[in-house]
């Protein structure tokens, strides 16, 4: 399994084995590094053309909408950003469409480009993919479905999370609570 978090970056966690693959320094998983960006903008990271600069949070703002625009307000309550990108692609709004498809095909490449190196049963996206992923999801899918080499995408799912942004804080308590229920007496 990866699970592939689209917030200003992009990072995955591989699931292989039930076990979190961390690479030989601990790592693993720095995806939103891919250099897929044709345009090469300029990165967050120091680089050019990372695949984050294609599918990243700013990436879909950028695309969306000019610069003084309410999307881009930072005062502005990120999930409220979001109904109102939303609310713009539900109306029809030629430009938020346009973004919303650009970013479904650049996000559809890179989950293909993984699909083939590791060939996971699924991929899940969170991070801001879940409140907005709903609108892109089916073409995400059908660009695995047309670039993954191996039939029928390998096997692999796309899908979405249902965590929302309280993914990791979930996960880091979880962690942190599993020595408790597996050893009460040592706390």
């Amino acid at each position: 399994m990866v699970c592939v978090t689209g917030e200003r970056g992009i990072g995955a966690g591989v699931i292989s084995a039930g076990r979190l693959l961390r690479g030989a320094a601990g790592f693993a998983g720095e995806v939103g590094r891919m250099p897929l960006d044709p345009e090469r903008r300029p990165c967050a990271c120091g680089r050019r053309g990372c695949w984050e600069t294609m599918v990243g949070l700013d990436a879909i703002l950028r695309l969306a909408a000019d610069e003084g625009d309410a999307l881009h307000d930072p005062a502005v309550e990120l999930k409220d950003r979001f109904a109102l990108l939303r609310t713009r692609a539900h109306d029809g709004d030629p430009r938020t469409r346009a973004a919303m498809a650009r970013v479904a095909d650049d996000l559809g490449l890179g989950v293909a480009l993984l699909a083939d190196v590791l060939n996971p049963r699924v991929v899940v996206l969170g991070g801001y993919f879940t409140h907005i992923g709903d609108l892109m999801i089916e073409r995400v899918r059908e660009v695995v479905h047309e670039r993954v080499m191996a039939p029928n995408a390998g096997g692999c799912e796309v899908r979405l999370s249902t965590l929302g942004f309280a993914a990791a804080a979930r996960g880091g308590a979880h962690l942190a609570l599993g020595a408790v229920f597996d050893d009460p007496a040592t706390i």
